[in-house]
């Protein structure tokens, strides 16, 4: 059975749209039916928002990170409420314990771990333990732009492009908690030393997610 890695944009993960994670999660449970799934959640807008008062009040990077990944753990317990008894009900806090659930489950959802690594860096190194074909980034852009298409209306989604091409493109966002960018640059080099492919996405388009985890056609940009 395929392993696939998916790592979930806390942008797509609102609490108060429970139509769309009722969704997101019956399509996760259908895939897990028919590949190993291992998920990472991001932190999104509550993450953002904590670290940006906590920040105000003068708390150091270190404990941003720290409340940013608790975060985290709160939309990895939404989304496995909302894949049900197949994934587990408690997010892994590190990756021995996400393979020790993986001999229970079907499908494993975890948050982030440490402070110092996004969620994307996170997936990767998941990914890389796990020995994934592939990782999936779901978020909410559909894919890798030349610029970013909420500002410039001339941003072409690229269709393919290489490892160094991403590592690239998100250089120097590293070093502050609750970076906004399409894929990290410590994630980038590692699934680029694990020789992982990288599908990036709209979240939302639960038809090319699933397709995307499924090793079948979607829409967005592929890393290879």
């Amino acid at each position: 059975m395929e392993r696939v890695v998916v790592s979930i944009g806390g942008s797509i993960l609102d609490y108060e749209d429970i139509s769309f994670l009722r969704d997101l999660g019956r399509t996760l449970r259908d895939a897990g039916r028919k590949v190993k799934l291992f998920i990472v959640a991001g932190g999104g807008k509550v993450s953002r928002s904590y670290i940006a008062a906590g920040r105000e009040l003068g708390a150091s990077e270190r404990y941003l990170d720290l409340m940013g990944i608790r975060a985290t753990r709160i939309n990895a317990m939404l989304l496995s409420a909302a894949i049900g008894e197949e994934a587990n009900p408690f997010p892994p806090a590190s990756y021995s314990h996400v393979i020790q659930e993986a001999k229970e489950r079907r499908i494993v959802v975890m948050g982030g771990t440490r402070p110092g690594r996004t969620t994307d860096g996170v997936a990767a190194r998941l990914a890389q333990k796990v020995d994934a074909d592939r990782l999936v980034n779901a978020s909410n852009v559909d894919g890798v732009y030349t610029k970013d298409p909420r500002r410039f209306q001339d941003a072409r989604r690229v269709a393919s492009m290489t490892h160094d091409d991403l590592i690239a493109l998100s250089s120097g966002t590293a070093g502050k908690a609750g970076p906004t960018v399409i894929f990290d640059t410590v994630g980038a080099r590692i699934i680029k030393k694990a020789g992982i492919a990288l599908l990036v996405l709209d979240g939302r388009d639960l038809s090319s997610l699933r397709g995307a985890i499924l090793g079948k056609r979607f829409k967005g940009t592929k890393v290879s």
